[in-house]
């Protein structure tokens, strides 16, 4: 409830004018009744000389009401789409800052689809619910004055239609609760693995056979809709005899105004008077119901935002500011990532200020993981930067002097331009300017549109060369401490590759390089090398040092030349 107050709180003014507009509509609605009583009691006692006055008024408010409308639609429109940007970029910047442990655990369209749900949820209650529950609240006290003065008979069923109303369906979506969280959790699961088989087009038309993954969406869609339709089928039983009910206390209300009539204690005027406040009084007893629901479906969203995304946040505390990288010591006794396999043991090595340093091993040897906890993506504890543990310092700040320049080319959407500034703010156009001077470049400048030829998704415009290409023009944006290429070039060919390597040469003179390749012909230019299999350093040193003393260096060697 903290979080919904908050939320209140920062929108306070979009929420007052809802209410505010809703009051006036309500209380609009309040004059038809009004007016059709006093034209009917006028026509009764064969008094005319008023009518045309309170048609003027009725006719007068039925405009205004709609009027009104149209204002209420206009700010609910603008509210929803600053409470939706605002909130959805709120909760990605959290899911940014979440563990990359937990985040791969449920993997990232998992999380997109709960946070659209969650802010839908959140701004349903908020913009809507809120203002209804609180104008319907009004809208009971002010009928039952209403009847009251022609009744107090029929203010005791309208009262108890109100109570059986709003706990009646309470407690309906009190044992929904949990259902709903479930329901959002299977949702998020099966789109996320709807999304995992869809991108893959490219190779679902290669493969020309469509029926497997047809039947593999229908499995997950089965999932959604047979949770989906648990919760309706639940609902409904209890709603429909819900509504038996209290469609019983509703007719009820109409035959003891009829009987009344007939009794002569309440004018036919009454009856007519009576049965308009009674659908007035019903369309609030809804909005009030409706508060119930949102507030279930909320709840399932809260439960995810405080327990999935803010539970997990890195720790992003810490007081020192990495400002340059002058050295990287690792000291790896063990490392796992469930606690039971051993994936690092014995790694013991220090790289310092300008070095070129190559990892060699076979897939598995442990490669990509010293990788990912050089940039701290796990919590570790066993890695030092200029002497101080990793963990000491900002996360941000040591993430921004150490870029991976990896074999998945990751391609955002916008130009070619933007894909190379992306995540800078306030990026410098000369520098963005000197980096095109590179002649790797130069094939991107000559088309129709130049840099700010469109990446569509994927990069499907591009092949593999070209987005390591753009990839690299990023890196030397980001101007970091520490390079590492991850087979950053594998999709090029070897005389690509020496064109580019020889391009920066210069540029690469003032920094650390980490080399990670398959094809070891590049790894000559570097200072030394570290060999790792299964997980631990089998040698360390340069091309003939390895020749002569490593085992595992001299047979991917060999596999390698046996294969080219």
């Amino acid at each position: 409830m903290n979080t919904i107050f908050k939320h209140i709180k920062n929108y306070k003014k979009y929420i007052a004018l809802t209410i505010l507009l809703i009051c006036i509509q309500t209380l609009l609605n309040f004059i038809g009744p009004l007016v059709i009583k006093e034209i009917l009691t006028n026509v009764e006692i064969n008094e005319e000389s008023n009518i045309l006055l309170y048609f003027i008024i009725f006719f007068v408010a039925l405009i205004s009401i709609y009027i009104i409308k149209i204002i209420s639609s206009y700010v609910y429109t603008r509210f929803s789409l600053r409470f939706k940007v605002n909130e959805s970029k709120n909760m990605y910047n959290n899911l940014f800052e979440t563990k990359f442990s937990y985040i791969n655990k449920f993997e990232p369209s998992y999380f997109i689809t709960r946070i659209k749900q969650g802010v839908d949820n959140l701004f349903n209650l908020l913009g809507d619910k809120v203002s209804r529950a609180a104008i319907a609240i009004l809208t009971i006290i002010i009928s039952l004055y209403f009847v009251a003065n022609v009744s107090v008979y029929l203010v005791i069923l309208f009262i108890i239609l109100s109570l059986l109303n709003f706990y009646g369906y309470k407690s309906i979506n009190n044992k929904l609760k949990e259902d709903s969280s479930k329901l959002q959790k299977t949702c998020a699961d099966n789109f996320k693995n709807i999304i995992n088989v869809v991108q893959n087009i490219e190779q679902i038309k290669q493969i020309g056979q469509y029926s497997g993954f047809v039947n593999m969406i229908g499995k997950y869609v089965f999932k959604i809709e047979k949770e989906n339709n648990n919760i309706i089928l639940k609902s409904n039983i209890v709603s429909i005899i819900l509504g038996f009910i209290i469609d019983i206390i509703k007719n009820s209300v109409l035959l003891l105004s009829i009987y009344l009539y007939f009794r002569k204690q309440i004018s036919f005027a009454d009856i007519v008077f009576i049965n308009m406040i009674l659908s007035i009084y019903f369309s609030a007893l809804t909005d009030l119901k409706n508060i119930n629901i949102s507030l279930r479906d909320v709840r399932a969203s809260m439960k995810f935002i405080n327990e999935e995304l803010l539970n997990n946040l890195e720790d992003n505390t810490s007081k020192i500011k990495l400002e340059k990288i002058n050295d990287v010591k690792f000291d790896i006794n063990k490392f796992s990532y469930d606690s039971k396999k051993v994936v690092l043991e014995d790694i013991y090595f220090k790289i310092t200020e300008n070095d070129k340093v190559g990892l060699v091993g076979e897939s598995g040897s442990g490669k990509s993981t010293l990788i990912k906890l050089l940039l701290n993506l796990y919590d570790f504890n066993d890695i030092y930067i200029n002497g101080i543990p990793m963990v000491e310092y900002n996360l941000k700040s040591i993430r921004r002097k150490i870029y991976v320049v990896s074999q998945n080319t990751y391609m955002f959407p916008g130009s070619i331009k933007d894909n190379i500034v992306i995540g800078i703010d306030d990026y410098d156009e000369s520098k963005l300017n000197e980096i095109l001077e590179y002649s790797f470049l130069e094939p991107f400048k000559s088309l129709p549109e130049g840099m700010d030829t469109l990446i569509r998704e994927k990069g499907l415009n591009f092949s593999g060369g070209q987005k390591q290409k753009i990839v690299i023009a990023r890196m030397l944006m980001y101007d970091p401490d520490i390079i590492v290429f991850d087979e950053s070039t594998s999709a090029l060919d070897s005389n690509s590759e020496d064109t580019i390597f020889e391009d920066i040469n210069d540029y690469l003179n003032n920094k650390i390089v980490i080399k990670v390749s398959h094809r070891l012909s590049s790894l000559n230019d570097l200072n030394y090398m570290v060999v790792l299999k299964d997980g631990r350093i089998e040698a360390m040193g340069d091309h003939e040092h390895l020749m002569k003393n490593s085992e595992e260096y001299k047979r991917l060697f060999s596999k390698q030349l046996s294969n080219d």
